[in-house]
């Protein structure tokens, strides 16, 4: 990495949610490309930064050790929520039960706040159930998406000192969300205290993240880069909003990504929550040897091999679906033009770009269909049947690769 590359970078001596300085190595991934960066053309250079997870042994906060500036990683995103259907029905069922959770009435008129709320699709959906939202978003690109939807947006960074001008303008906030984004942001505390300035009293801050247990136990590794700085468990959750005078007083676990939380954290003191503690002790029983690293580690480099041995005979491959979690899986696999023609994509933005580290052309499913490959790799595998279910046209072979690479054939 050359010097203008390592400024972008900076390795953390302390646990960034407890200040604590004793760091455990679990697993190390080396220098990999960042995820969501997608190149204008093949001969753009890529950047390359470091991949490493550690534990606080103080408050079991997996996270990285390294930081990256976040104009880096979100000045130009492109990953837009309202591109995936599941999805945007998903935020759609979300407002709907939160509203009804909360007892939420739109003649109250609260304010819903989203931090990092992307293009706006879950704000739009309370919207569309009389509530005021503001969507905060740091991305020009979403931003933009965001208002053409009429979405009340701020494209800013969340930070305390924003908390104050957002109080000053609309009023303290009833509910405040933020949805596989908490995971991405450094100063987590920074962050926790705006919240609490921005709260009601007695109000709710609401959050869906990958459950890191559930990562571990499904071998979903391909969720691990560099936007997402914290690897949440609900010890190490409990502990930071302990600190701050919060009360994490629900979890609901869901199937999405492999397993995530969603977590209701309330302006309030500390109360103690038996179904807190007990999901506490079943994540100790799960994640208290740090030996399963290893394992994991060990189980990573078998998939490798026997994914790489899979496809080596085969010609003509196409790859459907470009998210994060690519970049992960072609470096382990060792993707390129070369190898892969071509990576579909359905969201309009990623067309016409190249996926990082191997440089791939992304085109549009209109390419797919009128220059089918033989074999077709699934790599958003989260939206496979929907994936095969849009296009009945092609009569190539599909193959999945988790948990073992093979030809899919419908159940």
């Amino acid at each position: 990495m050359d010097a203008s590359k390592q400024e972008l970078v900076t390795a953390i001596t302390a646990c960034r949610a407890c200040g604590d300085e004793n760091l455990e190595s679990l697993m190390n991934f080396g220098h990999l490309p960042l995820a969501n960066r997608y190149l204008l053309s093949p001969d753009d250079k890529d950047i390359y930064a470091p991949l490493e997870l550690v534990l606080c042994q103080n408050c079991c906060c997996v996270q990285l050790r390294h930081t990256l500036d976040p104009k880096v990683l979100f000045g130009e995103y492109l990953y837009a929520s309202s591109t995936s259907g599941s999805l945007a029905e998903h935020f759609k069922e979300y407002a709907r039960e939160t509203v009804d959770k909360l007892g939420l009435k739109p003649g109250d008129r609260p304010l819903i706040v989203g931090i990092g709320g992307n293009d706006g699709c879950l704000e739009l959906e309370y919207q569309r159930l009389g509530f005021n939202v503001l969507n905060v978003e740091p991305s020009d690109t979403m931003s933009k998406l965001s208002r053409r939807r009429d979405v009340p947006t701020l494209q800013a960074w969340f930070t305390e000192r924003l908390v104050n001008t957002i109080v000053s303008k609309h009023g303290l906030a009833d509910v405040v969300t933020c949805n596989h984004c908490f995971a991405h942001m450094p100063d987590v505390n920074g962050v926790v205290r705006g919240i609490k300035i921005l709260l009601k009293p007695g109000g709710t801050f609401i959050f869906e993240e990958a459950y890191w247990p559930d990562t571990v136990a499904g071998s979903h590794f391909d969720q691990i880069y560099h936007e997402h700085v914290f690897y949440w468990t609900i010890e190490a959750l409990d502990e930071l909003f302990f600190s701050h005078g919060m009360n994490i007083h629900d979890v609901e676990f869901r199937p999405e990504q492999g397993g995530s939380i969603r977590v209701f954290v309330r302006n309030e003191p500390y109360k103690s929550n038996r179904s807190v503690s007990n999901a506490i002790v079943s994540e100790l029983c799960a994640l208290d040897d740090t030996g399963i690293y290893l394992q994991w580690w060990e189980k990573i480099m078998a998939w490798r091999t026997k994914c790489r041995d899979f496809l080596r005979p085969l010609e003509s491959i196409s790859c459907y679906g470009v998210p994060a979690k690519f970049t992960m899986i072609s470096e382990q696999i060792g993707f390129s033009p070369k190898w892969i023609s071509y990576a579909v994509e359905d969201s309009p933005i990623k067309v016409g770009r190249f996926t990082p580290g191997s440089h791939i052309p992304i085109v549009a499913r209109s390419h797919f269909s009128e220059h089918p490959t033989e074999h077709c790799i699934i790599t958003a595998g989260n939206y496979t049947e929907r994936i095969i279910e849009a296009n009945p046209q092609y009569k190539g072979k599909w193959i999945i690769l988790h948990p073992e690479p093979k030809f899919y054939e419908r159940p």
